[in-house]
């Protein structure tokens, strides 16, 4: 997330001219999907560090592989995502 940050940071910059400007538009643009991937970890952390291996064992058996997750996280480009 921190490489995300300096890029979108950095387009934000050079978009606007007033700095308060640039980073209300890197805010904007950045709190949505860095509250997702925080929400996201925490629930890795319920769903893999259950107390009983069987629990857990159970509980990932269930869970749908990532697919989805992973598609969102790993195509995000901070380089060309557009700034609204």
């Amino acid at each position: 997330m921190a490489i995300e940050d300096g890029a979108v940071l950095a387009r934000a910059l050079r978009q606007e001219s007033d700095i308060a400007a640039a980073l209300d538009l890197y805010q904007r643009n950045r709190v949505d999907r860095t509250a997702r991937i925080v929400e996201q970890s925490t629930a890795n952390r319920r769903l893999f560090h259950l107390p009983s291996g069987s629990r857990e064992s159970a509980r990932v058996s269930r869970r749908q592989r990532g697919e989805d997750r992973n598609k969102w996280l790993y195509s995000y480009n901070p380089l060309t995502v557009p700034l609204t």
